[in-house]
């Protein structure tokens, strides 16, 4: 592979850990997933210089699906959590039947779906309605 430009001077941003750190309110601290150790090699293989950045991001206060993509599945979306935190994600529903216990059907939706909305279609799976 070629890093004549990187050689040269040219500049390559790069978030090693393939997204941005976010803040871990339990840890109180800034995270980050582990970092891709292909960056390292390239920065030492070209001999470049090695600055970190904070790049200082404003966000409204409420988040949307618009702003929000996840690094490895464009698909999942913010969905909120029983204790109140949000997270990249789909909805799953169950329906179980009441005498036996048994689940008869399982459906997925995006995490922004309303339950009023997804419930049809459970029900319809479980073959409770047609």
């Amino acid at each position: 592979m070629r890093w004549s430009w990187l050689r040269q001077g040219g500049m390559l941003v790069v978030f090693p850990a393939g997204t941005v750190s976010s803040w871990d309110w339990r840890r109180n601290s800034v995270t980050d997933p582990p970092w891709n150790r292909a960056v390292a090699r390239i920065a030492s293989m070209t001999k470049s210089p090695v600055l970190p950045l904070y790049f200082a991001r404003k966000r409204k206060k409420k988040t949307s699906n618009e702003d929000w993509i996840s690094p490895v599945d464009g698909d999942a979306e913010i969905t909120k959590l029983k204790d109140g935190r949000t997270a990249l994600a789909y909805k799953a529903e169950n329906a179980v039947d009441m005498e036996t216990g048994a689940i008869v059907a399982v459906t997925t939706h995006s995490g922004a779906a309303a339950d009023t909305t997804t419930v049809i279609e459970t029900v319809i799976e479980a073959g409770v309605a047609s």
